[in-house]
């Protein structure tokens, strides 16, 4: 059956592939790793913690501790306009995920960072809190 290939995407994919060109991929690689780092480093400033030992540069999975994950992810989407990844399943309460791939600046990660700080500030997305009906 034919079709219409996504031009529009591939167009958007020879782009970014000439923009990794011209930095090389050794640059976008250190890249994100700094983002990965400087985030991990805030993140230390939170009550929470990382998942992985040895986490990738493309993310950092989050474990929220006594806070619920899917209420922190809930409350960035709408409170503050920011998206981050949640998780699905027995650790959908506990993790979410944030990407360091990307265009992000420091400022956004900053940004998080004070979201974070003012979510958990607040009692309403502590696990178990009668925001998800559990009174």
């Amino acid at each position: 059956m034919p079709f219409t290939p996504a031009i529009g995407l591939f167009l958007q994919l020879h782009q970014r592939l000439l923009y990794i060109k011209e930095m090389t991929l050794d640059h976008l690689i250190r890249q994100h790793h700094e983002k990965a780092c400087e985030f991990r480093e805030a993140l230390k400033t939170l009550p929470f913690d990382t998942l992985s030992a040895r986490p990738s540069n493309a993310l950092t999975a989050v474990t929220c501790g006594e806070f619920d994950a899917y209420e922190i992810v809930h409350a960035l989407r709408t409170e503050y306009a920011m998206e981050v990844a949640p998780n699905g399943g027995d650790l959908k309460n506990q993790v979410f995920r944030v990407s360091h791939m990307g265009e992000h600046q420091p400022e956004d990660f900053q940004a998080l960072v004070e979201a974070l700080e003012d979510i958990t500030a607040r009692s309403s997305v502590a696990a178990g809190s009668a925001t998800r009906g559990e009174a």
